[in-house]
C-alpha cells in the first residue's frame, strides 16, 4: 500500500509543477486525499499588485483604528471599504473569461484606490492623521495604481 501511495504522489507531482505536498490521511478503510499548491491557492495570490493592495488595506485599517469613534460608520468605514475593494477587484478580475473584462476589474481597483486618496486627505483636512501619514499613503496608493496600469499594458500585449 505505501509503495502504491508513494507511486501516486510522484506521478501527481510529477504533472503540476504548483505542487508541494501530496498528503494522505487514512481513515476507516477510505482514504482521503489533499493536494496542496506550492505557493496559492488561487492565481491572483501571486500577483504583487494583489499583495500589495492586502498591505495597503491593513495599513488603512491600523491608521483608522485612531480615528475618532464618531467616525466608525463614516470616514472610517468609507475608507476602509475602498482599500478592500482593491485587492477584491484584482481578485475578481483573475477570474474574467477575456482580457476585456480583466481589464475592467483592474480600472475598478484603481478608482478604488483613488477613492482612498481623497478620504485620505479628508481625514487630513480633520486632522485625523498628520501629514507624514497622509504622505506614506498617498505614495503607497500611487505605487498600486501604477503597477496596476503596468499590469494592464503586459495583458493588452501579451499574445499567448
Amino acid at each position: 500500500m505505501e509503495l502504491f501511495l508513494q507511486t501516486l504522489a510522484s506521478c501527481i507531482l510529477g504533472r503540476d509543477k504548483g505542487v508541494n505536498s501530496f498528503i494522505v490521511t487514512l481513515r476507516s478503510s477510505y482514504i482521503v486525499y489533499s493536494i496542496y499548491d506550492k505557493l496559492n491557492m488561487f492565481t491572483y495570490e501571486s500577483l504583487d499588485i494583489w499583495k500589495l493592495a492586502i498591505e495597503y488595506a491593513r495599513t488603512i485599517y491600523k491608521v483608522t483604528d485612531k480615528f475618532p469613534r464618531s467616525e466608525i460608520y463614516g470616514l472610517t468605514n468609507q475608507l476602509r471599504r475602498a482599500a478592500v475593494s482593491i485587492s477584491a477587484n484584482i481578485a475578481e478580475g483573475s477570474g474574467a473569461s477575456s482580457v476585456t473584462d480583466k481589464m475592467h476589474y483592474l480600472d475598478i481597483a484603481v478608482k478604488s484606490a483613488l477613492e482612498t486618496t481623497s478620504e485620505i486627505q479628508i481625514a487630513l483636512e480633520l486632522n485625523y492623521l498628520d501629514k507624514s501619514v497622509r504622505n506614506q499613503l498617498y505614495e503607497a496608493a500611487e505605487k498600486i495604481i501604477r503597477k496596476i496600469r503596468s499590469y494592464k499594458k503586459f495583458l493588452k500585449s501579451d499574445k499567448r
